[in-house]
């Protein structure tokens, strides 16, 4: 086992000049705890003909970016933020990202400064319990006086969100939301705190915002039933070229004969480790020369997964692997399995795919719709409801031929080619343009 941060994605970027500052627009929402018919919330979901990357002043536009965590950490929402920042980079667009301190950001942040992404880091304060609640004294004064034209935050149920609105409310300057997912939780704990997030601090990143902008159709469906009456536009994820541009047969992996089952992810109750585990414990007892890998960070479930393989003698790993690396990770193993409970996207499902090694996933995020592109009728075989369908699918995986194998790769591959960031930046311009 070992444990590694991550790298970045070396693309270059074009240098650019300073943006003068936008007047923003106030605009009221609904409360999160209430539906509202869904023709009261519209989704936008087509974009208009590209603009120039420029401010109304001539000069390159300046985006000021708001996240609670960033790279090195391993994420989605940490991905999604630098490869967009990188994208806006390609296109003439300064980026800078305020976010709280990692270990080992000082070679991270130099890289993504070479490449057009200033990194701006802050002390910050972890709560128990959530990872998203990463609270960074100062962030909404530190925020209003960044130089600017616009000010996007990420994730809903931090705080950063919060403080970016009131920063971006105390300059003058539009602020846009970007949703990834909405959370689920188990415990009554865990409900009641996003209960109060939703009804004491939400409404200020809504009353502050813009524009809303879900990373899929069920988020921005989520959206609408708890009550949202902004403007929702409808942007998925992009895939990184490291991925799109990978190619299995040309990859030098390790040798081996284990039948992997790959897991990408934080080590969450809601991700669904504890169906994957269990349902890997049955496919396991037909086939010994399989192995289950997880690569990602624990937040309160490894101990479970130890205890249960240790129980019933399964061969197990841990790891955290460097981004550049993920794609011989994916493409070492036999299939990737996304068990989550809920997902805004489900980026690792994309990831794996693009790297030849088949997916599977419950119906969360933007999986299905992915797969039925793909595979048409045979989308179902690609998903499962339970830790019996789950197993199912191993064993159908485990039989299928080379062949096979290598049709559903170049049907994937087909349906990737509309996941590219650059497309992701350039509909994200046209939404938060000034």
């Amino acid at each position: 086992m070992q444990d590694q941060t991550s790298s970045v994605v070396s693309q270059s970027a074009p240098s650019s000049a300073p943006a003068a500052q936008a007047a923003a627009s106030e605009r009221s929402s609904g409360p999160l705890a209430s539906p509202a018919p869904a023709s009261a919330l519209p989704v936008q979901t087509s974009f208009a003909p590209a603009s120039s990357s420029t401010s109304k002043s001539g000069r390159p536009l300046r985006v000021i970016e708001v996240v609670h965590a960033f790279e090195p950490r391993i994420g989605g929402i940490e991905t999604h933020v630098r490869e967009l920042g990188l994208a806006f980079a390609r296109q003439n667009v300064e980026v800078v990202v305020h976010t709280a301190h990692a270990p080992g950001d000082k070679e991270v942040d130099a890289l993504l400064a070479g490449r057009g992404v200033r990194v701006k880091r802050h002390f910050a304060i972890q709560f128990p319990f959530f990872s998203s609640l990463v609270w960074m004294p100062g962030l909404p004064l530190f925020v209003a006086l960044e130089r600017g034209d616009m000010v996007c935050a990420h994730g809903f149920g931090a705080l950063a969100p919060v403080c970016a609105a009131i920063g971006a409310k105390l300059s003058g300057r539009p602020f846009y939301w970007t949703i990834h997912g909405l959370p689920r939780f188990r415990g009554s704990f865990g409900r009641i705190a996003l209960s109060l997030y939703s009804a004491l601090l939400a409404p200020i990143g809504l009353w502050a915002s813009r524009k809303l902008i879900a990373v899929s159709e069920p988020v921005a469906a989520g959206l609408r039933e708890r009550g949202v009456r902004k403007d929702i536009a409808v942007i998925p994820n992009g895939i990184s070229k490291q991925f799109l541009e990978f190619r299995k047969e040309e990859a030098p992996l390790r040798p081996t004969s284990l039948f992997t089952v790959l897991f990408v992810g934080r080590l969450d109750r809601s991700k669904g480790v504890r169906s994957l585990a269990r349902a890997f414990a049955a496919f396991h007892a037909r086939h010994a020369d399989s192995v289950l890998r997880f690569v990602g960070p624990d937040e309160g479930e490894r101990a479970w997964l130890e205890s249960y393989a240790k129980e019933n003698r399964l061969p197990v790993q841990f790891e955290q692997v460097p981004t550049l690396q993920m794609p011989g990770v994916y493409s070492s193993a036999a299939v990737t399995v996304l068990p989550s409970e809920y997902e805004g996207f489900g980026l690792c499902m994309l990831e794996s795919w693009a790297c030849g090694t088949p997916a599977l996933s419950t119906a969360v995020g933007a999986a299905p719709g992915f797969v039925q592109t793909a595979f048409g009728p045979r989308a179902g075989e690609f998903l499962f409801r339970d830790e019996k369908e789950l197993d199912a699918r191993l064993e159908a995986v485990h039989a299928a031929s080379a062949p096979e194998r290598r049709l559903w790769a170049e049907r994937a591959r087909r349906a990737l080619s509309a996941y590219g960031w650059d497309e992701v930046a350039k509909k994200t311009l046209e939404t938060i343009r000034p």
